[in-house]
């Protein structure tokens, strides 16, 4: 089981890296954005951005999942082929159907949304850039398949260089402003893409299999009602703040939210991309429900790790990326609480993992959209009273009734004995360290960040000696005594690649 845990912290530090390539794009374009556009034109790009989310979910179909899952169970190299193929093609088709619906509609939505037709352009780039996104997806899944992390790395590097360029020429050196953001996000799409090519060539087969297609169809079906509550659960309080605000409340909002969500893009996202590949193969084996209870009990301790330093150093990470625009400042209060939710999140996501392993997607269906419901029916009422604030207790109530109903389903569909009282004290531990931390935004740059780390040095200390079990403590030592010899971390290098 060790060995087990040991991949799945390996395979999750690379696509970890990958996402931290993703974030660290986004936070690396976030001065580009708050230095050249205003708040408001800021909020209007994060509606299109949360508009490409949304139809990038709808659009896909789930065909991803459905590959990942089919893909797994491929007897032979020719068979995976035939299956990927088969995605591509239909991948191709719902790219094409959606472009041409699209382009029709793009004046309507121009007015609907912006009160004006002067976004045509940007409608018709982004309707451009999600089509081009969707048949970017499954080659990154093949990859995830095959395990070739390194070479999934490589291509969401080049996807992200590619946007962090095109932003700085576009928006910073020709100042176009939104417009000019569309174009770098529909270019970097389009680059990533023909970077793809090569490998797909080696993975294509000219075949169509109607019975495979119907298997992915009736797989992703449900889980397209998943896909879209998800992604409602992450936008609609945007859409809400607008109609009860302005584009600079969202735009403050959205800045807030980067910063407090990286959890989500390095711990959450990072680990279902390395876990769920792991999980499928091994579900039939012994002791795979102590591995799948301990493993829960890591990415929660990772996740509130990160939690605790994002909620702490939020005012510095919000001054750094709005480069001191005292406009954003609001936007500092709101990370700590965007933060914390995410852990709930992780939760309900970890939980869910159960209806993914015994094929009964209807439950992932019904927890996400139950959590929908309940969150616009909350973003209404909150928000009107309570603007930004409201949102963000919208969605936090929400996570945490997902992770509730989540954990009892799935617990019927496998029962599995977790770490209750290891992952309560972590929680607990780290709401007080970082209202210790909160107290100090009032001190000046240099004591503040001081005492912060000083808290985040004695918090991870009290989890090292009282939440850490002897075994883990003994392979922590050895870990760190071989990282100080001689050659001791290209040992641990090799050992994890053996591995």
């Amino acid at each position: 089981m060790i060995k087990d845990i040991r991949n799945t912290i390996k395979q999750t530090f690379l696509y970890g890296l990958s996402n931290i390539a993703v974030k660290a794009a986004g936070l690396v374009v976030l001065p580009f954005y708050t230095n050249s556009l205003t708040s408001s034109e800021y909020g209007e790009l994060a509606m299109l951005e949360i508009m490409a989310q949304f139809f990038v979910g709808v659009i896909s179909l789930q065909l991803p999942s459905a590959f990942l899952r089919f893909g797994g169970s491929a007897s032979s190299s020719d068979q995976l082929k035939k299956i990927y193929s088969t995605a591509l093609q239909l991948a191709l088709l719902l790219a094409i159907g959606f472009v041409c619906l699209a382009l029709l509609a793009v004046p309507s939505a121009s007015q609907l949304i912006f009160g004006s037709n002067q976004f045509e352009i940007h409608l018709q780039l982004l309707t451009a850039s999600i089509a081009l996104e969707v048949l970017g997806l499954l080659p990154l899944q093949l990859l995830r398949l095959k395990e070739k992390s390194i070479f999934y790395l490589f291509f969401v590097a080049v996807r992200l260089i590619c946007l962090v360029f095109f932003v700085w020429y576009f928006v910073v050196l020709n100042d176009q402003g939104v417009l000019g953001a569309i174009k770098a996000i529909c270019l970097s799409n389009l680059l990533y893409l023909i970077s793809t090519v090569p490998l797909q060539l080696k993975n294509i087969r000219l075949q169509f299999d109607r019975t495979q297609a119907k298997e992915f169809i009736a797989y992703g079906g449900p889980l397209i009602f998943t896909t879209v509550s998800a992604v409602m659960l992450t936008i609609s309080d945007r859409f809400i703040i607008k109609v009860y605000g302005e584009f600079s409340d969202v735009g403050i909002y959205t800045l807030a939210y980067k910063v407090g969500s990286l959890s989500n893009l390095l711990i959450i996202a990072s680990f279902s991309l390395g876990f769920l590949p792991i999980a499928f193969r091994k579900m039939q084996e012994a002791g795979f429900k102590d591995f799948f209870s301990k493993t829960l009990t890591l990415y929660t301790l990772l996740t509130i790790a990160l939690t605790l330093f994002l909620s702490i150093f939020g005012l510095e990470l919000i001054q750094m990326f709005s480069s001191g625009n005292e406009s954003y400042e609001t936007a500092a209060v709101l990370v700590p609480f965007i933060a914390f939710m995410f852990i709930f999140k992780a939760l309900n996501n970890y939980f869910s993992y159960v209806f993914l392993l015994v094929k009964k997607t209807k439950y992932h269906a019904q927890v996400t959209i139950g959590g929908v419901v309940l969150n616009i029916a909350l973003n209404f009422i909150l928000v009107a009273d309570y603007g930004m604030y409201g949102a963000v207790a919208a969605t936090g109530i929400s996570y945490i009734c997902m992770s509730i109903f989540s954990h009892w389903l799935s617990q019927k569909q496998m029962r599995i004995k977790f770490e209750y009282k290891r992952i309560f004290l972590l929680l607990i531990s780290s709401i007080v360290a970082v209202s210790i931390g909160l107290m100090t935004n009032d001190l000046g740059l240099l004591l503040r960040v001081l005492i912060k780390s000083a808290i985040s040095v004695i918090w991870i200390a009290f989890v090292y000696k009282t939440l850490l079990a002897k075994s883990e403590k003994e392979r922590i030592s050895k870990v760190l005594a071989l990282a100080k010899t001689p050659g001791g971390i290209q040992e641990l290098i090799k050992q994890s690649i053996k591995d």
